[in-house]
Order: C-alpha cells, then sequence, then structure tokens
C-alpha cells in the first residue's frame, strides 16, 4: 500500500515545484532515475533473533547484503543545489534450520526519502551531485516456520548521498550512485502487537549501498 502511494506523491510534488524551478533557473535539468543496488547493512535484532532459532552452529554475520530498488524525481532549485524526492524498495532474507524445519525471515523496507542536493559537477557529459537527507521509513518482516508470521515498525531515517550522471545521448544518462543509511524503523510487532522475539526486535540498521541504473533528463 506504501509503495502505490509513493508514485502519485511524487506526480504531485514534481507538478506543483518543476515550473518554479525552471522559471528559477532554465538552465537545470529535470530528471527522473530508476534502477536497483545492493546495500550491505547491519539489522543486529534480527540477525540475533535469526541466530537463536538456529539449532546447528551456524551463525550468520552482523552484516549482510540487501537488494534494493529505486526511482527518484530530481528537480532543480538553483543552478549548484536540487530536491531530490526518492523511493527505495528493500529486500534480504535469512534461512536457518530451526525446530520445526527450515525458518525463513524476510525482511522488507520501504524508503521514500528527499534530499537537498548540491552539484559538484556540472557538465553536459555528465553531472556529480551530493545529497543529504532523510524520511520516514517502513518495515516488515515476516517469518515462515511453516506457518507464517507478520510484524511492522516504522520511523525516521538519515541518508547521505552521492550520484553522478553520465550522457549516452542528448537525455539519456547511466546512473551510478553510493549512499550510506541510518535507519530507525523501531520495534517490530504485529496486529495484537506481539514481538517476534522474548525481547524487544526492532528494524535499526545503518550500512552503505551501491545503486546503478538509467535516468532521462528533460
Amino acid at each position: 500500500m506504501v509503495g502505490r502511494m509513493i508514485v502519485p506523491l511524487l506526480c504531485l510534488v514534481a507538478f506543483i515545484v518543476v515550473p518554479t524551478a525552471f522559471a528559477a533557473d532554465p538552465g537545470q535539468r529535470f530528471t527522473f532515475s530508476a534502477g536497483m543496488g545492493v546495500s550491505y547493512i547491519n539489522p543486529t535484532d534480527i540477525i540475533d533473533l535469526v541466530n537463536a532459532s538456529s539449532t546447528t552452529n551456524e551463525r550468520h554475520p552482523d552484516f549482510t547484503s540487501t537488494v534494493v530498488f529505486f526511482g527518484a524525481v530530481h528537480i532543480p532549485l538553483t543552478t549548484d543545489w536540487a530536491l531530490k524526492i526518492g523511493y527505495g524498495y528493500q529486500l534480504g532474507s535469512f534461512t536457518v534450520n530451526g525446530f520445526f524445519g527450515n525458518t525463513e525471515y524476510t525482511m522488507v523496507a520501504h524508503l521514500p526519502s528527499v534530499l537537498l542536493e548540491y552539484a559538484l559537477a556540472l557538465e553536459p557529459a555528465y553531472t556529480v551531485y551530493a545529497g543529504l537527507g532523510g524520511g520516514y521509513h517502513f518495515g516488515t518482516l515476516t517469518i515462515t516456520s511453516p506457518l507464517e508470521s507478520m510484524y511492522s515498525g516504522r520511523g525516521p531515517a538519515m541518508v547521505l548521498d552521492l550520484e553522478a550522471n553520465t550522457a549516452f545521448g542528448d537525455n539519456l544518462f547511466g546512473y551510478i550512485g553510493v549512499d550510506v543509511q541510518w535507519e530507525f524503523i523501531g520495534e517490530l510487532t504485529d496486529a495484537h502487537g506481539n514481538s517476534p522475539g522474548p525481547a524487544g526486535t526492532s528494524m535499526n540498521y545503518f550500512g552503505p549501498g551501491v545503486k546503478f541504473g538509467l535516468s532521462y533528463h528533460l
């Protein structure tokens, strides 16, 4: 449901802000970007929960890789400054041999964010921006063993971002980005307020990531 709400919201903000942005500085270009990437994060409480449910000596490390699918709208404000409104869908999973056979843990995070970006380089063939911002993010943890139970949480986040765009043509660019995210999604509970573990389990985590995709410059 959250994902379905993000796209109309981005379109509405773009419709309101873009004319003003172009009027303030027509030399800047309005941009759509999309792609996927990998983030290396440390959801400590979730990994502790996973390791506690294992009946073998297998232990997951403190950091784990997750896949991120993203989309963003880049709105120029002045020659050097821009607003970046984005959405990410982050997915990670763990499987352990538990008391009732294999137990699968699937974590999903919805990451709508707003960043203020500063131009480090603005050339016809490439652009480079650094940004800082955050958002209010939503996460779920689904446990299948063999019955399925779902726990959810929400909370603020901060994102540090660096992106570069390299021209493939007049409008189409290749996109590469690196970021660091600090997530404070908080305690996970089910519909009845129960935690997935004997103690409170949060989806707080930190980690760097890299993203690849395409951007279209208007």
